[in-house]
């Protein structure tokens, strides 16, 4: 887990949307994490923090 990720289940209340504007070429690196990739007219990745 990463620094970040540590940070967002600390913080991050219950049913939290974050997103993501991710670089083309990182979205293998985001789904390790739970993270899924958007749609094409808003690129970049989400995830809900769920506890």
């Amino acid at each position: 887990m990463t620094e970040i990720e540590k940070y967002l289940q600390n913080k991050a209340g219950d049913n939290s949307f974050v997103g993501l504007m991710a670089a083309k070429g990182v979205k293998e690196f985001y789904l390790r994490f739970g993270y899924t990739e958007r749609s094409q007219d808003r690129p970049g990745m989400s995830k809900i923090i769920r506890k």
